[in-house]
């Protein structure tokens, strides 16, 4: 399909699993701010599968040139099957190709190619690409991988103590190499978040094919002057969906172990849980301490994060970079993590932020800010300044353009 507007490329976006800007995730997140920044430069059309709830919200879609809902009622768990046989007793929950494949969609996708031209597709996840678009490969198709799989089975094959999850994690990860280099190995390019993503995903798929775009960050919308953090508040804070794994695991760890010891040696110190879908495993820890507040679904964070002093976020598991992250630094909310959650950003750790592994470091580290205001002041000033200096959305779709 060529442009109406003569000096633009024509671009379709393919996301069968959700409208991309029904925002619900990180990965949401990225793919509607990476359109929204390059839509002056392209003609973007959309294909995805009906969904009414992104109606409901206030963000912008007008930078889509036509959108194609399409109406999915049938759903094959496994269009590409390799290990049925083994399926039921090592789940691949962690697969690639995890998500329900959509005859209806595949159909209309395959429609809407005979008809027009687009000078480039962009596609969103892995299983994306691998259901609809691998025996594509004529075609000028970019699939976002984001987070590379290998990299968070190996996070959860570390961290088990269950026999039967390592195995199961040891399948995965060998189906996930076959799969890769099965199907991604036949794309144009392969878009990752991270040089640690890029390491994984390069064991199946090679680099040259591979580049890195890192997640950015609104330092307008997510401004100190807004939440005014303060040293002085006693108040933690997370943020994130909170039916995640890795963020379930985090905050459910932070109140196992590290909670009960932070309390004892401040009593005055507060915890504000927030985000949508938190398990009730975790609500019910939560209950047990009348200082933690899970706040569920908020219209707005940064009011809810308001004049926090730490943003606390002991994370185990997880892959890619993590957006909850950059926006606590360009809200000047001095930042404690791991080494898991710093993976992507270029930080350096008691400058920026703080990388901390172990329990003892990490209450260490909350001591470390509640006790020192300089040094609480100086991470509160630098994080603010390494976002917007170095992880603007401008920039990070700039790489995208020159990809596609």
């Amino acid at each position: 399909m060529y442009s109406s507007k003569l000096n633009k490329s024509s671009l379709l976006v393919v996301s069968p699993i959700i409208h991309p800007c029904a925002i619900q995730n990180g990965i949401a997140l990225r793919i509607y701010n990476l359109l929204n920044t390059i839509s002056y430069n392209y003609n973007i059309e959309l294909i995805t599968c009906s969904n009414s709830s992104f109606k409901e919200t206030e963000i912008n879609t007008n930078f889509f040139a036509a959108e194609y809902f399409v109406n999915t009622s049938t759903h094959h768990r496994h269009k590409i099957n390799q290990h049925t046989k083994l399926y039921n007793y090592f789940p691949s929950r962690y697969l690639y190709s995890w998500p329900s494949y959509n005859i209806e969609f595949h159909k209309a996708l395959l429609g809407l190619l005979d008809r027009y031209r687009y000078d480039a597709i962009y596609c969103s996840h892995a299983s994306t690409y691998g259901y609809y678009l691998y025996d594509l490969s004529n075609l000028n198709v970019i699939c976002d991988v984001c987070d590379s799989t290998l990299r968070f089975q190996k996070n959860i094959f570390l961290s088990s103590s269950c026999v039967r999850t390592k195995l199961s994690m040891i399948y995965n990860m060998i189906l996930t190499i076959i799969w890769e280099y099965k199907y991604l190995s036949k794309c144009k390019k392969l878009t990752v978040i991270s040089k640690s993503d890029k390491k994984w995903l390069s064991l199946s798929i090679p680099k040259s094919n591979i580049d890195i775009i890192p997640n950015g960050v609104d330092t307008d919308y997510f401004n100190p002057d807004i939440v005014k953090p303060t040293q002085d508040s006693y108040v933690l804070c997370f943020t994130g969906v909170m039916n995640y794994d890795p963020n379930h695991d985090a905050m459910m760890y932070c109140l196992d172990s590290l909670w009960p010891r932070l309390k004892t040696m401040y009593p005055d110190l507060k915890l504000k849980i927030v985000g949508p879908n938190p398990k009730s495993e975790l609500i019910k820890l939560a209950d047990l301490s009348p200082d933690v507040e899970i706040t569920g679904r908020v219209k707005d964070i940064r009011k809810a994060v308001m004049k926090s002093a730490i943003f606390f976020s002991p994370m185990r598991l997880g892959a890619g970079m993590k957006n909850k992250h950059l926006e606590a630094m360009a809200m000047g909310i001095p930042l404690i993590t791991t080494i898991e959650g710093a993976a992507g950003i270029s930080l350096v750790s008691g400058y920026h932020a703080i990388i901390a592994n172990t329990e003892q470091q990490l209450i260490s580290s909350v001591s470390l800010l509640i006790e020192h205001p300089l040094i609480w002041n100086l991470v509160s000033k630098q994080a603010r300044i390494l976002v917007n200096e170095m992880y603007s959305w401008d920039k990070s779709s700039q790489l995208l353009s020159g990809i596609l």
